[in-house]
């Protein structure tokens, strides 16, 4: 192979391998996972408006015919879900309030290791102390 061949060579090489290298490539599928927001039974909205409301008080934020407003939604939940199956829908109640504790409790320790102002930490403990009242009385509901 004489000089110029190897060159000629060298070069086909070299125009093979950046022709590769701009080619397009085929793109990698990403499947997408289409998740369903979870329906929300009558006992988790019941949970959310009594987690709601709890939270309103604490912070004294609303007025009466606010807080009327949300007693109304509340005792309108509480009716249409103990309306079939009260022990079965206060159970399931209790589990959701048990939930929104936890939630109450996360954020309460959040508060405190942050380091925000007393006045926050004191309206997250009163969350946290009102909603560990409406847990026991619906314990105590559950039991008569």
């Amino acid at each position: 192979m004489n000089a110029f061949a190897a060159k000629l060579v060298y070069g086909m090489c070299l125009l093979l391998l950046a022709a590769l290298a701009v080619a397009p490539q085929q793109k990698a599928r990403m499947e997408t996972v289409t998740a369903t927001p979870p329906v929300l039974t009558t006992e988790d909205r019941l949970a959310q408006a009594i987690h709601e409301r709890i939270a309103v008080e604490a912070a004294a934020r609303l007025d009466d015919a606010a807080l009327r407003q949300l007693r109304a939604e509340e005792d309108g939940l509480r009716r249409l879900a103990f309306e079939s199956d009260a022990k079965a829908s206060r159970e399931h109640l209790i589990d959701a309030l048990a939930d929104s504790l936890s939630a109450a409790m996360l954020t309460r320790a959040k508060i405190a290791s942050g380091g925000e102002n007393s006045e926050a930490l004191n309206r997250a403990e009163a969350v946290v102390r009102k909603l560990t009242a409406a847990i026991n009385d619906e314990v105590r509901s559950l039991d008569t």
